[in-house]
């Protein structure tokens, strides 16, 4: 969260699965609301996708979708589309009308015709992009870390890349700062299960209780370390 705020930068966070990345995320995002920090968060789950071009149309569309929450970007909706006619090219009667038009950008122009508008209204925006590691198995990581690197050239705009360690990805050509979420020991995982089950049990009444509970850590023996 202080990275975030001190910096305009992107972050890799690296876990394995249900490490805590996307709590951690939340926990960010919910700090910067409670502060009233002019960061504007949203999460794009890649899970299940084969088609790497539609999940930067979706990224794309999910920053279009939290900046029109904070003021109008009706105008702006084709970015989306025009991005993704920037990266192919153009060739033919039609592309070439296309290119006297919007398409005539860069793929990064593109992207950062959402600067003016962020400037004016004094907002960042941070992209929590989640399950990269997890979609088809032709999917081409390529074109994605390519979209990363074009919005890492827009001030305006940051992201959390949260993915596991063995991904094959550039962390270092795409991130500012890699970030790694350790294994908990098991006794420390059962002392926060403990920590928050009992706080759970003070708001319910003993009479509801069906069974009588047992403590978790009342063996001590019984915990496994490797």
């Amino acid at each position: 969260y202080t990275i975030l705020k001190t910096e305009n930068t992107t972050i890799a966070l690296q876990g394995d699965y249900g490490a805590g990345k996307s709590s951690i995320c939340r926990m960010v995002s919910s700090l910067s609301f409670k502060d009233q920090y002019p960061l504007l968060f949203t999460e794009v789950s890649c899970w299940g996708f084969e088609d790497p071009q539609r999940v930067q149309e979706i990224i794309l569309e999910h920053v279009l979708d939290i900046v029109n929450d904070e003021v109008d970007c009706l105008n702006l909706r084709s970015i989306p589309s025009s991005y993704l006619q920037a990266m192919k090219g153009h060739s033919g009667i039609i592309d070439s009308i296309l290119t006297l038009t919007t398409a005539r950008r860069s793929p990064v122009e593109q992207i950062s015709r959402l600067s003016p508008v962020l400037k004016a209204i004094g907002k960042r925006v941070v992209i929590v992009i989640e399950d990269l590691d997890r979609n088809g198995k032709h999917f081409d990581l390529s074109s994605i870390q390519s979209l990363l690197i074009q919005l890492k050239q827009v001030e305006e705009i940051q992201f959390i890349l949260a993915i596991a360690p063995e991904q094959q990805i550039d962390f270092l050509k795409i991130c500012d700062h890699v970030e790694s979420i350790p294994k908990l020991p098991r006794v420390d995982t059962l002392n926060i299960i403990k920590t928050a089950r009992d706080e759970l049990l003070k708001t319910i009444p003993a009479g509801i209780q069906l069974d009588q509970l047992e403590e978790i850590l009342s063996d001590p023996s019984d915990l496994r370390y490797n």
